[in-house]
């Protein structure tokens, strides 16, 4: 949908809420699927503050806490995380 190219000391976090008021002048949606790469609170308010739900897994570097996710939350995680398996097969 959207793609944006930085230089390597730019953490993908950074760029995450441009992308959003970018993609959201393209199309609409109700999940979007992160790792834990992008666990920041101003990442979840302002997804949350447009109507959609953040399912994005915890830092858990940060916390040293586990964090469960609703059962809802946690299958479409899991289906987000089996594609990605699927692609770094595909890099190997």
């Amino acid at each position: 949908m959207t793609a944006v190219v930085t230089a390597a000391n730019v953490h993908d976090s950074q760029v995450a809420i441009p992308m959003e008021r970018i993609t959201e002048t393209l199309l609409s949606w109700r999940y979007l699927l992160m790792d834990a790469a992008y666990d920041a609170n101003a990442i979840r308010q302002y997804i949350e503050q447009r109507g959609r739900s953040a399912i994005i897994d915890r830092n858990r570097r940060r916390s040293g806490q586990v964090y469960p996710m609703e059962k809802a939350q946690s299958d479409l995680y899991r289906m987000r995380s089996a594609v990605e398996r699927a692609y770094a097969h595909l890099k190997d």
